[in-house]
């Protein structure tokens, strides 16, 4: 990869229960693109990871990585997605965006799709830019997902921009791979979700899979047939 790596750290917040912070291995989604930017450092084997939490489905989609990761999924599709309307976004940054993020809307045959809303329309995901500078400590991309059991209530995507529009498609897609209940990565290069992405940003066969598995294959969009998420409000943040 050719970006600055995003640092990969996995805090676990369990509200009114306890806290965890769990450090995990460097960088997170991106990259792409042409030969000048800095490389990718060797991941630590050694770094503590999160235990994994595969999808208790009953159903094989192989090949996966579901039990290197936690599996979350949405009750209902399509997602409401809202860009922050700061001094950040920019037409062309939201058009990089939503060509990351439709390499999933491809990649599952339209069933994990969404819809942009409005300032006033009630998301389930909101997006928002930074300049993304490379220095120390530096993230191509954030993704914080609020869950109830194994059931997503909301996620924020905060995006790095490199201003190179195939890295930043990338990343987004990386990142709305994380949305979508992939909370942790893929240890094979290859992959989209792998911690640093791939270098075309397309969506893997493994990638879906392990997506399907999340979900059984079955993305609900009846909102009649979901019933309301119980236990513990706990957060996952992936650097």
């Amino acid at each position: 990869m050719t970006l600055f790596p995003r640092s990969f750290r996995t805090l676990v917040a369990l509200f009114g229960v306890s806290t965890l912070m769990i450090p995990l291995l460097a960088s997170c989604g991106g990259g792409g693109g042409g030969s000048n930017g800095p490389k990718t450092p060797p991941i630590d084997k050694t770094t503590p990871v999160p235990p994994p939490n595969p999808s208790a489905c009953n159903q094989t989609f192989a090949p996966n990585y579901a039990s290197s990761v936690t599996l979350l999924r949405w009750q209902v599709f399509p997602l409401r997605v809202q860009f922050k309307q700061d001094a950040q976004l920019s037409d062309a940054r939201q058009a990089t965006t939503v060509a990351g993020f439709n390499e999933w809307v491809s990649a599952t045959g339209n069933r994990a799709n969404y819809v942009v809303v409005g300032p006033n329309g009630n998301p389930n995901v909101t997006v928002s830019f930074y300049p993304f500078t490379g220095g120390p400590g530096d993230t191509l991309g954030t993704t914080t997902v609020n869950f109830r059991g194994n059931i997503i209530e909301s996620a924020q995507i905060e995006l790095g921009i490199t201003g190179d529009a195939k890295d930043d498609q990338l990343t987004a897609a990386h990142e709305y791979g994380h949305a979508l209940g992939i909370s942790g990565h893929s240890p094979d290069k290859p992959d989209l979700m792998f911690f640093s992405g791939n270098l075309d940003g397309n969506v893997t066969t493994q990638d879906l899979n392990t997506l399907l598995t999340a979900y059984c294959n079955n993305f609900n969009r009846n909102t009649a047939l979901t019933k309301p998420a119980t236990g513990p409000l706990q957060t996952i943040v992936i650097h």
